[in-house]
C-alpha cells in the first residue's frame, strides 16, 4: 500500500501484503477503511489507514457466491 507524502510529494510504501494468483475483483472504501475483494475464491482483506496493517476477513464458504450491497443516497 502506498501513501502521498505530504512533504516530499512522493509516494511511499507503508504495509505490504503477500498473496499470489489474486486480481482485485472490488473495493470500497469507508473513511480510513478498505475493503479488497480478490479473486479467485472468497478473499477479503481490509488495510486500516489509521494503522497501515492489513488484515484478513473470515468468510463462510458455504453461503451464497456473492452478497448484493444496496446503497442509499
Amino acid at each position: 500500500m502506498l501513501r502521498l507524502d505530504k512533504e516530499s510529494e512522493k509516494w511511499v510504501q507503508v504495509a505490504t501484503m503477500e498473496v499470489t494468483d489474486c486480481v482485485i475483483y472490488g473495493y470500497v472504501v469507508v473513511h480510513d477503511t478498505i475493503l479488497l475483494s480478490l479473486k479467485p475464491g472468497r478473499l477479503f482483506v481490509v488495510f486500516n489507514c489509521a494503522t497501515c496493517a492489513w488484515t484478513a476477513v473470515k468468510t463462510d464458504t458455504k453461503g451464497p457466491t456473492f452478497a448484493p450491497v444496496q446503497l442509499y443516497s
